[in-house]
């Protein structure tokens, strides 16, 4: 038996950011993330540093990621592609 080299497209995609209000970051965000064309949706929380990363999304696009948090007015960002 001959070994043959594997490899492997990637499956999946990820959409990472930080949320600030005034230059602060806002902790305890929720952020979702819905796949346009399917309807799936993927939900990460902020931490500490406003950051937030939101993985095993499917390839291409358009999302839309909406921002929620209390106290602040929620945000949402429309045609993202990955």
């Amino acid at each position: 038996a001959i070994p043959a080299a594997a490899s492997a497209q990637e499956t999946t995609s990820t959409i990472r950011g930080t949320v600030t209000s005034g230059g602060a970051p806002v902790a305890g965000a929720t952020v979702t993330v819905l796949n346009v064309p399917s309807g799936t949706t993927a939900t990460s929380t902020t931490d500490a540093n406003g950051s937030f990363n939101a993985g095993g999304l499917r390839v291409g696009g358009p999302f839309t990621v909406t921002v929620e948090a209390p106290g602040y007015q929620s945000a949402t960002v429309t045609d993202i592609f990955t």
